[in-house]
């Protein structure tokens, strides 16, 4: 599993300048590259995922463009448990819910059982 607060340190926002930047670069070498950039931006309020891969697509033909666009891959901070973690903490919250009805009912039970075998 990764360090998450070092993934953090290393990760910076990107800047306005940053990316008009890069939206000149892109203008000044292919105009229709430019204008699809565009649509494509124009048309989404944030860049996930999946827009960054189209734009990967977009760009296949510039491998320095493409470099480029690696600066503004969306972060995406995925959870990863694996099943023996899971496992554990399920039989964990069982045994807490068995411990807190045994405190919460143990005199009734007491009685039940007194009532039952006769001690």
């Amino acid at each position: 599993m990764l360090d998450f607060n070092s993934f953090m340190s290393r990760w910076k926002p990107v800047t306005f300048e940053e990316s008009l930047t890069f939206v000149k670069k892109v203008k000044a070498r292919d105009y229709q590259l430019y204008l699809s950039l565009f649509d494509i931006v124009s048309r989404n309020e944030q860049m996930t995922p999946d827009i960054y891969d189209d734009l990967l697509l977009l760009f296949e033909s510039h491998n320095d463009l493409q470099k480029e666009l690696m600066r503004f891959k969306p972060l995406v901070v995925e959870r990863m448990i694996d099943n023996d973690v899971l496992s554990g903490m399920a039989l964990l919250l069982v045994l807490i819910l068995f411990l807190s009805l045994f405190i919460l009912f143990e005199q009734p039970l007491k009685y039940a059982f007194q009532q039952v075998f006769g001690t």
